[in-house]
């Protein structure tokens, strides 16, 4: 069990597990002065905390630890409309997606449409998709870090199972969903 770590917040005991932080408990004491209000606050704000495996770096700060690296996964998406690709990369409690048509490791530069975001079970998620859109399963996963981040450019480290090195997505012009996609493959072998 890892070290319990006391927060800012008087009276609370946390674990860290990974990205999860679970609460071991409340302990409110008649000495700390903590009114009911704030008793109250604290518990909706740690009951909410433990229900989500990942939250905003705002909150990893009340814990005075740094927040995990934001998750992406591949999905090959088998559909109606023919057989693609959804890279979704995590992003504020969604999924930035994007569809592309060919396999994404390619070295080529390929289209990629951006689609509505998506919810994050699917980061997690393989199989049927409901309305008869066909079904998806994990092609990669991993996590990734920006780069570099520009209306019309978003550059990304990635380190997942398949891919491990640079993706590039740019916009082919203001306002449009259609964009390029790139990825380079690290030059150095994978850290073990």
């Amino acid at each position: 069990m890892p070290t319990p770590i006391k927060t800012r917040r008087s009276g609370v005991t946390v674990h860290i597990l990974g990205p999860r932080l679970e609460i071991d408990c409340l302990l409110i004491s008649p000495l700390n002065s903590t009114s009911p209000l704030q008793v109250r606050l604290l518990r909706r704000k740690f009951s909410r905390v433990k229900k989500n495996a990942r939250f905003t770096e705002q909150e990893y700060g009340d814990f005075g630890v740094s927040p995990p690296m934001p998750r992406y996964v591949i999905l090959k998406h088998d559909s109606p409309r023919g057989l693609h690709w959804d890279l979704l990369l995590e992003t504020a409690g969604l999924l930035c997606t994007w569809a592309i048509p060919w396999p994404p490791d390619t070295p080529d530069d390929l289209p990629a449409q951006k689609l509505p975001d998506h919810r994050r079970i699917y980061l997690e998620y393989e199989g049927p998709i409901s309305g008869n859109r066909g079904t998806v399963t994990r092609w990669d996963a991993g996590e990734y870090l920006i780069l570099r981040r520009t209306e019309g450019l978003l550059e990304l480290e990635v380190r997942g199972l398949r891919w491990r090195g640079t993706v590039r997505l740019i916009r082919s012009g203001p306002g449009s969903d259609t964009w390029t996609h790139r990825y380079v493959a690290d030059a150095r072998p994978p850290e073990q």
